[in-house]
């Protein structure tokens, strides 16, 4: 069993049991397991995802100065699902 298949099932478990709370896993699930298969070493994830996140916490910062409020936008993705993937020479 690859790992993506094993997440995809500790995604699934993790689901179920928490849809009552509206909790989702977010894109740390994800991206620690590109990561590793990537051969990326353990100690540089924590590094990796606090350099992913400071222009977000920096727009954070600027917005919150510019209209004195914090900002809480939600996790719900309402995007498209399910699209076909096309291979980056075929895309327009």
């Amino acid at each position: 069993m690859t790992w993506y298949r094993i997440a995809e099932e500790v995604e699934k478990v993790v689901l179920e049991k928490l849809a009552p709370k509206k909790l989702y896993p977010n894109i740390d699930f994800w991206s620690g397991i590109a990561m590793y298969l990537l051969g990326i070493p353990y100690e540089y994830y924590t590094p990796i995802f606090a350099m992913s996140r400071v222009v977000g916490w920096a727009a954070h910062a600027i917005e919150y100065l510019d209209q004195h409020r914090l900002f809480r936008p939600r996790a719900c993705y309402i995007g498209p699902h399910d699209l076909p993937y096309v291979p980056i020479d075929k895309r327009q």
